[in-house]
């Protein structure tokens, strides 16, 4: 086989280890159903997987990534559950067979004289493959791992591997204030971030406010967004494969006008943070509501996330 596995092909695996790491996460371990290498990925990728009966869901590695036979990923039990978690705790068992859709990585480990990891709830699991990354290296950094409970906490002997490593916990110490360690942080350190969005949107904050201005994050959650006038406006859309030219209604999203008409494009979360509904634009301006796209990427406009994301003009034109 070759060794070159594309990370966006679809794979068949199945689950060869489910481990409890805390009373309400589950590590699963899964390898290819062929034996073969997995695709290769680096420290911040997230796998997305076809869960029977529910859809596509994405999961951040955080294994080792030379072990190509092998992908591991954290799924915590959620209260709210949309099908995912719930699924991957109750009915998932040693030698079920999954699908993987592909590989993705919007949260890369960049090149620093330090670092500052800060990671909220289930927010570790990307930061625990970038921490030993690093460590392995030999750069200077410092953990901030918050989370509600010590006894809900997973990973927390693999923390503990490091040298400095500060644990929060709600229900001993308040809340989480990771203040003094951004204040203290050189300028040239590179910060990364995950968590709940308020913890996420604070951190930020204060890194801005210290001239920080490698600050990296990762959302497992959507955040409201609407255009600069509130309103929703009607606009065309041209489909560049097939020539068709249709309008997308004010209370409809782009995702739901392109999956009614049958061109069936996969989608996971609905709220603009998770990736999987991407497509390429080619002409038009967009009006990006996603929690994922940098400034950057933003101005470019080479890519929309259809599921929350407009156009500001009359008209875009996509390639799908």
């Amino acid at each position: 086989m070759d060794d070159r596995v594309r990370a966006d092909q679809q794979v068949a695996v199945r689950v060869v280890s489910i481990m409890q790491a805390s009373p309400s996460v589950k590590v699963v371990e899964v390898a290819g159903r062929d034996a073969g290498p997995l695709a290769l990925w680096a420290p911040g990728a997230h796998v997305e997987i076809d869960i029977p009966g529910v859809g596509l869901r994405q999961y951040s590695l955080c294994g080792n990534p030379a072990d190509r036979h092998v992908y591991q990923f954290a799924v915590r039990r959620e209260r709210d559950s949309r099908g995912g978690s719930e699924y991957m705790h109750a009915n998932l068992k040693n030698g079920d067979q999954l699908t993987i859709h592909r590989v993705r990585n919007r949260f890369q480990l960049v090149e620093a004289e330090s670092y500052l990891f800060l990671a909220g709830g289930i927010g570790i699991t990307p930061i625990l493959p970038m921490v030993s990354a690093v460590r392995r290296a030999g750069k200077p950094h410092q953990v901030f791992f918050a989370n509600r409970h010590a006894a809900d906490s997973p990973f927390l002997d693999i923390l503990r591997e490091s040298p400095d490593v500060h644990f929060h916990f709600d229900d001993r110490d308040g809340v989480p204030n990771p203040a003094v360690l951004i204040e203290a942080a050189d300028t040239a350190t590179a910060i990364y971030c995950c968590g709940p969005a308020p913890f996420i949107d604070a951190c930020q904050a204060l890194a801005t406010s210290r001239g920080i201005t490698s600050f990296h994050f990762e959302r497992f959650a959507g955040a409201e967004f609407k255009a600069a006038d509130g309103i929703s406006e009607p606009f065309e859309v041209e489909i560049l494969s097939t020539g068709d030219i249709f309008v997308v209604q004010s209370d409809e999203s782009l995702l739901e006008a392109l999956n009614c008409r049958g061109f069936d494009l996969p989608f996971s979360c609905t709220e603009g943070s998770c990736g999987t509904c991407e497509i390429p634009v080619s002409q038009g301006e967009v009006d990006h509501r996603d929690v994922i796209l940098t400034d950057e990427e933003r101005a470019e406009n080479s890519y929309m996330y259809p599921c929350v994301s407009r156009s500001l003009g009359p008209r875009i034109s996509i390639d799908i």
